[in-house]
């Protein structure tokens, strides 16, 4: 599938507990990105496109979801099929 890893930026300023977790388009968790201190000098992680099974996840709608202590903020992403 082309388009992968994804980056996703994760804003960097201060050392914070955050939670990045990957929705289907029914709203339903396929994958635990990162849950835990995220350390300042880092700002962004790579998704592969992978399920929490390691299944590649197919072509769609997917949510990106990234929750801080009382925020939550998150971000619609369309995956395309490979082209031949």
């Amino acid at each position: 599938m082309e388009g992968f890893p994804l980056r996703v930026s994760v804003d960097g300023k201060k050392n914070q507990n955050i939670t990045l977790l990957v929705l289907d388009q029914n709203g339903l968790l396929i994958r635990h990105l990162y849950q835990g201190l995220w350390p300042a000098e880092v700002n962004y992680l790579e998704w592969d496109g992978k399920d929490d099974s390691s299944n590649t996840v197919s072509p769609g709608r997917y949510t990106i979801v990234f929750k801080t202590g009382r925020k939550s903020m998150s971000q619609i992403v369309t995956i395309q099929p490979s082209q031949p």
